[in-house]
């Protein structure tokens, strides 16, 4: 895949990972107790991360081809599949972020190239707002809805998981954007 491919799927990942971003900051700023989420809002936001998580995972199976450890990356590819798939539901961050964390730490322990760091910090997207969002629920951030949860540390957690994946993309599309297009070589001829 050329770098030509690549980099729009990058850029509307992004534009995916912003509206969930919003989203989460939506629940913190306007709302805050989790009882304000209408379909619409809601499907948004569960669409966006959806596309989101899918179009990234497109992106790192299609920058990370050349790694050393084919096995390694293939099981990574497919962990984060799983976590694709987990984002159906969409509210359960703990599950998806673990799932993908492992998944992107795998990918990136598949190879050393100059794609391997941006994807190291897409493991750590997740996890960060993950802790986030257990720290927010602990300190009983933001008013609780009416199961006794505090919904404002899901919406911390959701734009900080967002915001690091956004760094993570832009390095990631700077590493595509530096590097040569994925093309095969040109055969060898035989004669002198």
């Amino acid at each position: 895949m050329s770098k030509s491919t690549v980099r729009p799927i990058i850029a509307v990942a992004a534009v995916a990972w912003l509206v969930v971003g919003g989203c989460g900051l939506r629940e913190v700023i306007a709302s805050g107790s989790g009882d304000d989420w209408d379909w619409v809002a809601y499907g948004i936001f569960a669409i966006s991360l959806l596309v989101g998580s899918l179009l990234t995972v497109v992106a790192v199976w299609a920058v990370s081809r050349s790694g050393e450890r084919s096995l390694v990356r293939s099981i990574g590819l497919a962990v984060c599949a799983l976590g694709v798939l987990s984002t159906v539901v969409a509210w359960a961050l703990p599950l998806w972020a673990t799932v993908f964390a492992v998944g992107y730490a795998l990918i990136a322990l598949s190879g050393s190239q100059p794609w391997r760091r941006p994807v190291a910090f897409l493991a750590a997207a997740p996890l960060l707002g993950m802790t986030a969002q257990i720290i927010g629920a602990a300190s009983e951030l933001g008013p609780a809805d009416d199961y006794g949860d505090h919904p404002a540390s899901l919406g911390v957690g959701l734009a900080i998981a967002a915001a690091v994946t956004l760094v993570s993309l832009y390095q990631l599309d700077r590493t595509v954007g530096a590097s040569e297009p994925s093309l095969p070589a040109p055969a060898q001829s035989a004669r002198p």
